[in-house]
């Protein structure tokens, strides 16, 4: 059974956590009616999307529950998918909330919203709307220069994006290349020894983080990694194990 907690209103802690996991695993766009030749632009949207699990419905269900916008949508029982989907001027609202905490998506945000306004009463050609989804998306970015990310954020995209591997004792960050301005700022941010890793693949060109909690990285472990789960919620209890055999693995035995 889920439990329902009712964050606190206001809190920018919860809109930088909420940036990060529209950044990671959400959708920005218009939807149109097509026709052959031209699409009328209904409304702006705001999905995001993630498995059927306790912990992601649970946080969805919260996050629904604070912003009191959208709708939870369980679309069948075969692809094991939960949804929370803000339509219209509430998807509009949201993104003005959060929209200067995207690191990734803000700009694309930013342009969909003025999209919709100047386009809402005309009608626009299927192959132009196309070409500017793929190169609004394409150009990531936030609205304002970051020198650093905010914990928040970075454990909001943990939680979408981010794989924590108990036994390799690392969080594992992937991305397409078009990414590779938040990744600097992910490195930037975290400092020596993480660096970004390139791993060209067939289809696309793949960048990659790893964080390593061993021996070697204690000062990141009590610094950074506390400060990450701090704000974690679907994947926090992964990391609790990471910290558990990260504290076992540096207890002295009878032979030392």
């Amino acid at each position: 059974r889920v439990l329902i907690m009712k964050y606190r209103k206001n809190n920018e802690s919860i809109n930088k956590y909420t940036a990060g996991l529209l950044d990671a695993d959400g959708n920005i766009h218009l939807t149109v009616t097509d026709s052959q030749t031209s699409s009328n632009i209904r409304s702006v949207r705001v999905q995001f999307t993630g498995e059927r699990k306790d912990k992601v419905v649970e946080t969805l269900l919260n996050l629904h529950d604070h912003y009191q916008m959208g709708r939870m949508e369980y679309p069948n029982t075969r692809t094991n998918i939960v949804n929370w989907t803000l339509n219209g001027q509430e998807a509009i609202n949201f993104l003005t909330v959060i929209k200067k905490h995207l690191v990734i998506k803000g700009q694309h945000a930013e342009r969909t919203i003025n999209l919709w306004y100047r386009l809402k009463d005309r009608t626009s050609t299927v192959k132009a709307l196309a070409r500017w989804r793929r190169l609004s998306r394409d150009s990531t970015g936030p609205i304002h220069h970051k020198k650093h990310l905010t914990w928040a954020w970075l454990a909001g995209y943990i939680d979408g994006d981010g794989h924590i591997s108990i036994p390799k004792k690392r969080i594992e960050l992937q991305s397409n290349l078009r990414d590779i301005a938040a990744y600097e700022l992910i490195q930037h941010s975290l400092g020596r020894p993480y660096r970004i890793n390139y791993k060209p693949s067939i289809q696309q060109d793949i960048i990659r983080i790893d964080l390593s909690f061993t021996k070697e990285h204690t000062a990141f472990m009590k610094g950074t990694g506390v400060k990450i789960l701090r704000h974690l919620r679907m994947k926090r209890w992964a990391l609790e194990q990471v910290f558990a055999a990260h504290n076992k693995q540096l207890k002295p035995t009878s032979r030392d």
